[in-house]
């Protein structure tokens, strides 16, 4: 439904393609995006600290500088997608 009403959402007469947007979300991702708080390699270890059960999202966003939100949004493959 999103890119449904991402279509309705254009301005008249502009006719983006499936392809056009997806390459649009594609090259913003990761240290592409030029919001991003974290490298790859941060994102990899933040992702391996987690997995090890000890550590909570506060307490990785505190040792990363970045919002407990933010490390939630990693671990729960909300952002940083492309990365295992």
């Amino acid at each position: 439904m999103s890119a449904i009403f991402r279509r309705n959402n254009m301005r008249y007469g502009t006719n983006y393609s499936e392809e056009y947007l997806k390459k649009l979300s594609i090259t913003k991702t990761g240290e592409l995006n030029p919001s991003h708080k974290l490298t790859v390699e941060q994102v990899k270890e933040v992702k391996r600290l987690w997995k090890l059960g000890i550590y909570t999202t506060a307490s990785l966003g505190a040792e990363f500088n970045i919002s407990r939100q933010s490390i939630a949004d990693i671990v729960y493959g909300r952002t940083w997608k492309h990365l295992e």
